[in-house]
């Protein structure tokens, strides 16, 4: 049952998609951050000052969004690391409702 299950879905394989995506957000949650830091300073001179405040709202709740969606893929590829490492260290089987559910998400 196993065995099948890991020649239909590679695991290892789906946890490395889940980290790249989580990477690929965390990365643009940074770059948010660093455009508030930027608008901020922009917001020194006056051309810039009255529309700064609602600018950097709203990008640090993008930024804020992004970062949630990130900490989200890694919390899975980690759920799912801990059981393929499971199945490695004491042959406990991988429900194959958890790895479909999984290549559900990543689509």
């Amino acid at each position: 049952m196993v065995d099948d299950m890991n020649e239909q879905h590679d695991i290892r394989a789906i946890c490395r998609a889940y980290f790249e995506l989580a990477k690929e957000r965390y990365s643009a949650a940074l770059i948010c951050k660093l455009v508030v830091f930027v608008v901020g300073v922009l917001s020194l001179f006056k051309i810039f000052y009255d529309y700064s405040r609602l600018i950097i709202f709203f990008i640090i709740i993008l930024s804020e969004f992004i970062n949630y969606l990130s900490e989200k893929n890694k919390g899975i590829a980690e759920a799912l690391l801990r059981k393929l490492d499971a199945l490695d260290s004491f042959g406990w089987s991988i429900s194959q409702y958890g790895s479909v559910k999984a290549m559900q998400c990543l689509k």
